[in-house]
């Protein structure tokens, strides 16, 4: 756990898709060492995750103190939850009934128009980091580079075998693409 583990504006909450994308490009234990955050995940993110191996590795990361699990506590956050159901999902809905009732930030990618009204009516667009940034502040912290990044997404388009394999790895270059954009204009927004 980093040194200012308890200030809320260096701690992350992460998205489920963010999980997802970093886990799929082995990025996410090198992210977890990125100073100056401090990861945490929500129980309604865990639960989203489907694939058994992706699930063990999060895992890992928890159990080595990596990533800080957080839960919903308080009353309010509770009833932030509830009502975000009615529009996001459990994990995002989560994510953000604690970031704005504990000033955190989050990590998300998700762009569909109810999530965005509520991270800017409860958080605000500064409080939303995206995996591109993320990536593009870890090879910045040189904890990783963009050609490791490269090679496992062209490792994963060989071993795409169906159509979701092949939009998975599509998806994947596209979030390179956009660290590429960091890169190129020096650094994360």
């Amino acid at each position: 756990m980093h040194p200012d583990a308890s200030d809320p504006s260096r701690q992350l909450l992460l998205d489920t898709n963010v999980v997802i994308d970093l886990l799929k490009l082995d990025a996410l234990p090198v992210v977890a060492q990125l100073q100056p955050y401090t990861l945490l995940i929500v129980a309604e993110v865990k639960a989203e995750l489907v694939r058994p191996d992706q699930a063990e590795t999060l895992e890992h990361l928890i159990e080595g103190g990596a990533i800080r699990e957080v839960a919903l506590e308080s009353i309010e956050e509770q009833a932030q939850f509830a009502k975000l159901l009615e529009v996001v999902g459990k994990g995002e809905a989560a994510c953000l009934a604690i970031a704005h009732h504990r000033g955190t930030l989050i990590a998300s990618d998700e762009t569909h128009r109810a999530l965005m009204r509520e991270i800017r009516r409860l958080v605000g667009e500064d409080h939303l980091v995206r995996t591109a940034a993320l990536l593009a502040e870890t090879i910045g912290a040189q904890l990783t580079t963009l050609d490791q990044l490269e090679r496992r997404v062209a490792e994963l388009t060989e071993r795409a075998t169906g159509a979701r394999d092949r939009d998975d790895v599509q998806h994947l270059a596209r979030v390179l693409d956009r660290v590429r954009g960091h890169l190129r204009a020096g650094g994360p927004p």
